[in-house]
């Protein structure tokens, strides 16, 4: 009744809880985050529910083509590292989780010594560092045994297909990419940006010149350790390898050309408007400053990134160019109709 929100995340590196509440309402909202936190119970008949729903949401997920398409790529860039995995898991484990299972994973890994509290608000900083000791600092530390995974990097050229239902196909190409702590992820980024959308080069030259394709753009992966940079594609299964053959001609003429002045500025632009935009927001802060802490980057690190996109040139798009694309392997995957 007070309006506010309680959220679980997860992604690739970490998990947490995210809350929102009017300032009146902090000590309420602190109460009950404290609750879930340290009093969870996990009830046979919520686990059901959310078994069933995201048993729902793999399903739904290999009707769509994009996302098929990418877990695909994944299993075609690591045979062993967990970026493999389908972070909803498989419909065989998911069936298979029970309460202990959840109860086990809490205990090892919701612990003092693994755990940021970010708290962004109209709130006075000495009085919340006092609540949230008061609340959690009886917590005992202990001891954190993390499997250990190690980079994983393609050594050879691989390429997957998937048959499916439908009548366009996907096309995905993908590299090895860096890790959240190389100076390289910022010049990546650029490119990620610069590579995506309606006035990127690529959608000009594939849909609007050759009429080759529905959409185009890229997307990259990273985390703590190296993942990847991939260019998709809708077309239609006649047209796929000539795409293929499109988006290695653009790689060959980055390595040499690099992007114009025009484009680096404008991927400069956009994403640190981008960030100017999110950093409005006391939740996405929050969200922010206390990943980069947990991964070790600082709780400050933010407040450097945009000094970093401004400062990449065009040498340093050429040369991260020739590092990741240049004579590399590379892993494809595609989906096209049955039949």
């Amino acid at each position: 009744s007070v309006g506010g929100e309680l959220s679980p995340f997860s992604g690739n590196n970490s998990f947490g809880i995210s809350e929102r509440v009017m300032t009146d309402d902090f000590d309420l909202g602190l109460d009950v985050l404290t609750d879930v936190l340290l009093n969870p119970t996990f009830p046979d008949d919520k686990l059901t529910r959310e078994r069933e729903t995201q048993l729902a949401e793999i399903k739904s997920e290999q009707d769509e083509m994009i996302r098929a398409g990418l877990q695909v790529l994944r299993e075609a860039l690591y045979t062993h590292h967990p970026y493999r995995l389908n972070p909803l898991g498989k419909p065989d484990s998911v069936t298979k989780l029970a309460r202990t299972d959840l109860a086990d994973f809490y205990r090892r890994f919701v612990v003092p010594n693994n755990m940021v509290i970010s708290v962004f608000g109209d709130v006075k900083g000495t009085e919340v560092l006092k609540k949230i000791e008061a609340k959690f600092g009886a917590m005992k530390p202990v001891k954190l045994e993390f499997p250990h995974t190690g980079p994983e990097q393609l050594t050879a050229n691989v390429r997957k297909e998937l048959n499916k239902q439908k009548q366009q196909a996907v096309l995905l190409i993908g590299f090895d990419g860096t890790d959240m702590f190389s100076k390289d992820r910022f010049a990546l980024e650029l490119l990620d940006n610069a590579y995506s959308g309606q006035g990127s080069r690529v959608f000009i030259r594939l849909r609007d010149e050759l009429a080759l394709c529905y959409y185009v753009g890229a997307y990259q992966l990273i985390g703590l350790d190296p993942g990847y940079f991939a260019f998709y594609i809708g077309t239609t299964p006649q047209k796929v390898e000539q795409c293929e053959k499109e988006i290695f001609a653009e790689l060959d003429k980055l390595k040499k050309d690099g992007l114009s002045p025009e484009e680096l500025d404008r991927a400069k632009a956009s994403v640190i408007g981008q960030r100017k935009v999110q950093m409005q927001d006391n939740a996405a802060l929050a969200m922010m400053v206390g990943l980069d802490e947990l991964y070790g980057l600082g709780y400050d690190f933010f407040l450097t990134m945009d000094d970093k996109y401004r400062s990449v040139t065009s040498d340093d798009i050429k040369a991260v160019a020739d590092r990741y694309f240049g004579n590399k392997p590379s892993a494809v995957a595609v989906v096209r109709p049955k039949g």
